[in-house]
């Protein structure tokens, strides 16, 4: 079901949980250790710019550890 709200259509339903303050910085440090040795490899900036949202990056980790990871593509 779609929902059109003034920021554009979305989704209806979907879960919400709550991320321990702990898990979050840790996921910001893994991001930001990924910046860095994606800098050093002199990949484009335009590569690396970008910061995903909390809830992708425990989606990605989720899926990582459950063997489920195939591509990256939400």
């Amino acid at each position: 079901m779609k929902i059109e709200t003034a920021a554009g259509i979305e989704n209806a339903g979907g879960v919400s949980v709550y991320i321990s303050k702990d898990i979050v910085e840790a996921l910001e440090a893994k991001q930001k250790d990924t910046v860095e040795a994606l800098a050093k490899a002199g990949l484009d900036p335009l590569c690396y710019d970008y910061k995903p949202t909390i809830g992708w990056m425990v989606r990605f980790q989720l899926r990582t550890s459950l063997g489920l990871h195939i591509g990256g593509a939400e």
